[in-house]
């Protein structure tokens, strides 16, 4: 099986979770390398950026690329996508907690059979 993916219409990204910051960073284009960082912490709450790329994304068809993307970065953004009515009534160190609660929680329970 392959599929060709368009590079016009594709992000490149990655995630980082602590207890007091989340990152996604992105790169829209690979010609130009025009990088962008969206930050949850305690200096800011970023979250309906987040929220509002994953939906222009989703609207226009783009495919989202990254270094694990299937087994961690998706799986974890996904988890914000659909919980993001709750994170956004949070301080960004608050959400930047709950999120890396949920990392934590995929990493030692969810996915702790499939590496095994």
């Amino acid at each position: 099986m392959s599929f060709k993916i368009d590079i016009n219409k594709s992000i490149v990204y990655d995630i980082e979770s602590y207890p007091n910051l989340f990152s996604m960073s992105y790169c829209l284009s690979t010609d130009t390398n025009k990088k962008s960082i969206i930050e949850i912490s305690q200096r800011k709450n970023e979250l309906k950026k987040i929220i509002n790329l994953l939906d222009k994304l989703h609207d226009k068809n783009w495919v989202m690329v990254g270094f694990n993307n299937g087994d961690y970065d998706w799986t974890i953004l996904d988890w914000v996508y659909k919980n993001s009515d709750d994170l956004l009534y949070l301080s960004g160190v608050e959400a930047a907690k709950k999120i890396n609660d949920f990392n934590n929680y995929w990493f030692n329970y969810l996915q702790k059979d499939r590496l095994s």
